[in-house]
């Protein structure tokens, strides 16, 4: 069985490995987090400035930035 310090440097490991790799953002629209998809559960980054925003815990959407009003 495992120790509770070879967990957690597994862990500590596996976490800043896939930091490190370089993500390709997702396309418009796209799937960019969530329970389904796959392995990795942490949202990667949307193409063009496209926000990763949560639908629900099993689906993160690429959607358009929100509007930004200007005040006088």
């Amino acid at each position: 069985m495992l120790s509770l310090r070879a967990f957690i440097a597994i862990i500590a490991a596996t976490s800043l490995s896939s930091n490190v790799v370089a993500q390709t953002p997702v396309p418009n629209w796209g799937l960019c987090g969530g329970l389904c998809f796959g392995a990795n559960y942490v949202d990667q980054p949307c193409a063009g400035g496209w926000v990763c925003t949560v639908e629900n815990a099993y689906y993160h959407q690429c959607l358009p930035p929100p509007a930004t009003t200007s005040s006088k």
